[in-house]
């Protein structure tokens, strides 16, 4: 009983899915017809007329009803059935198939009835069994003919033909009235005699920032006043000459939109969009100096303009807003030097400068870049060369010895100061050469320095000529070490003629000075026994003895200081001649003759 039931029940459910695919047809039929025919109406009024916006907001409103109507009307028995099953009963549908069908009748009805009951009577399974297989080859939902709605067709084409035919004349007779009609609460009125002309490629203002928007009129008839519809506002713009106008919108938080209206006659419907510009909401800069400054890492924040050492690594940490890319822009180089973003809109750039330079930071977005220009710039402390002052005295005498002093001076450190020499003869040719250190105080800027060179050790001989100059070189861990040079001195030992000749001169001179000091010995000894001759038998002295006395004395003084300075040249005489030239036995006799004076006279 059950197997058959259920085909029943399968009879069935088909006809309610085409009894009410047919009511679906008829009434989008139907619906369209109507909704077609009013819009059509609508959008002719509307084109002719020009309605305001509370007449099309009203057509609008009539519109939306007139659909929901016709949803209920035609529509909702098929929607309800297939959207929430809620449709014709077994028992209900079994009367309209009865109804159709004349051999059903009351058959159906009666055999759904029946399998209702609770019943287990073999003599009822029986009777179910048997109307069940008088229903099994017949179709309920047979009887439905989908055809016979090809008649409401023609209320449908009538308009939607109409439509297709205003469209393929004026297409704008339907577009633009659906637009006016759709788009209500705008402001609409008929060709104007003249354009409004956007004075903009794109209409795009930045978050809390002035946006000027700028009008053209074009046209024969011009009027003299423009005014911007936004919201509730009516604002009016500024005449710039006699077809420009422009209207300053301060500090703009939002987008919007806004119409251009100007005696009577309305513009499109434009809209500002709002974006916002990167910005710069953070600045660190991390100076890794290089290593032979022996100088730790430092760090600055908020500040762009650095000073560095040369060779200096600069870290840029960028914190921004709506910031998509960040890149950095040297006036020595135009190349575009993009950041790495490290984490989210926190950007990084590193690099080394030897150079003063200047440099922009520029950020993008998809918008926009950077309003205000972020530009700084980058002085570098050069390594400067080492400096060096030099004094010298030679020993003109013996020639033994070379005093050099001075002072030597860096901005960083000093590594060496070397002595570097040359030794020629008397004929340019060089005989020796070599370098010496010469020590000074490590890890001080500026010192003074002092060396005693002895030249003995060089066994200079006489016409040698002897060239020396200093160098000093710095510590400049970036270009390599530097070096300043002092200029070349020259140290010229006489020639044996001329150390003859000029020993020969200072005998003479010397021997003259002997012969003087002799004559003023003779006087003083004379001053002396007048002065003994006229003391004699005086128990005191008076003014003028004592005077005499003190005369005599300071002669005597004066006397023995010129012996002494004799002695002292005579003695550095002898100590050249030994050094240079053999002495032949005239040049001695002549020495020993000086001298014999000397010690006589002493």
């Amino acid at each position: 009983m059950i197997e058959v039931t259920a085909d029943i029940q399968n009879k069935i459910r088909s006809f309610k899915r085409k009894y009410y695919f047919n009511i679906f047809v008829r009434g989008a039929i139907l619906t369209l017809a109507i909704l077609f025919s009013y819009f059509l109406i609508a959008t002719l009024v509307e084109y002719n007329l020009w309605l305001g916006p509370w007449v099309r907001f009203f057509i609008f409103l009539s519109f939306l009803s007139i659909t929901a109507w016709c949803l209920y009307k035609f529509l909702k028995e098929p929607l309800l059935w297939w959207l929430v099953k809620r449709g014709l009963s077994e028992e209900e549908s079994a009367k309209i198939i009865g109804n159709a069908i004349p051999s059903v009748k009351d058959r159906l009805l009666n055999l759904i009835q029946l399998s209702s009951e609770q019943s287990n009577s073999s003599l009822v399974f029986a009777s179910i069994e048997q109307k069940s297989f008088e229903f099994k080859s017949l179709s309920f939902h047979s009887f439905i003919n989908l055809n016979l709605n090809k008649k409401y067709l023609k209320f449908l084409f009538i308009p939607l033909t109409i439509i297709l035919v205003v469209l393929l004349i004026n297409k704008n007779v339907i577009t633009k009235s659906t637009e006016r009609l759709v788009h209500f609460n705008r402001q609409y009125s008929p060709q104007a005699p003249f354009k409004f002309v956007i004075q903009h490629e794109s209409l795009l203002a930045y978050y809390n920032e002035p946006f000027p928007l700028d009008l053209a009129l074009t046209g024969e008839a011009l009027p003299q006043d423009v005014y911007i519809l936004t919201g509730n506002l009516r604002l009016k713009m500024l005449p710039s000459n006699n077809d420009t106008f422009q209207y300053l919108f301060e500090n703009i938080q939002t987008g919007f939109d806004f119409q251009l209206e100007a005696a009577g006659f309305y513009s499109d419907e434009y809209h500002v969009i709002l974006a916002n510009r990167p910005e710069l909401t953070g600045l660190e800069i991390v100076l890794d100096f290089p290593d032979y400054l022996h100088r730790n890492r430092e760090v600055l924040r908020n500040t762009g303009n650095v000073e560095i050492p040369e060779g200096t690594s600069i870290t840029w940490n960028l914190n921004t807003k709506d910031a998509n890319n960040v890149g950095f822009q040297l006036s020595s180089n135009p190349n575009y030097q993009p950041f790495e973003e490290k984490v989210n809109q926190l950007f990084t750039y590193k690099n080394e400068f030897r150079n003063p330079d200047n440099y922009e930071i520029i950020l993008a977005n998809d918008k926009s870049k950077n309003k205000e220009k972020i530009a700084y710039r980058i002085d570098v402390i050069k390594d400067l060369f080492p400096l060096i002052t030099v004094r010298n005295l030679n020993d003109s005498i013996l020639y033994k010895r070379i005093m050099l002093g001075g002072n030597i001076g860096d901005d960083y450190g000093i590594t060496q100061l070397v002595l570097h020499f040359r030794v020629r003869d008397e004929n340019q040719k060089e005989v020796t050469s070599g370098t010496s250190n010469i020590p000074f105080t490590k890890n001080q800027l500026q010192q003074n320095f002092y060396y005693n060179w002895l030249i003995d050790s060089l066994k200079l001989d006489a016409g040698n000529q002897l060239e020396y100059y200093l160098l000093v070189s710095d510590n400049d861990g970036v270009n390599g070490s530097k070096s300043t040079k002092t200029t070349t001195y020259t140290f010229l030992i006489p020639t044996k003629d001329n150390l003859v000749a000029d020993i020969n001169r200072s005998q003479i001179q010397a021997q003259q000075k002997l012969d003087k000091s002799a004559t003023k010995a003779n006087k003083l000894q004379d001053q002396i026994k007048q002065a003994a001759q006229k003391l004699k038998g005086k128990q005191t002295l008076d003014w003028q003895d004592k005077k005499m006395l003190e005369e005599i004395v300071h002669q005597k003084e004066s006397l023995n200081q010129m012996l002494e300075e004799l002695k002292a040249q005579n003695k550095l005489l002898e100590q050249k001649k030994e050094a240079f030239i053999e002495q032949d036995e005239r040049i001695r006799q002549k020495a020993e003759q000086v001298q014999k004076l000397m010690e006589e006279l002493l």
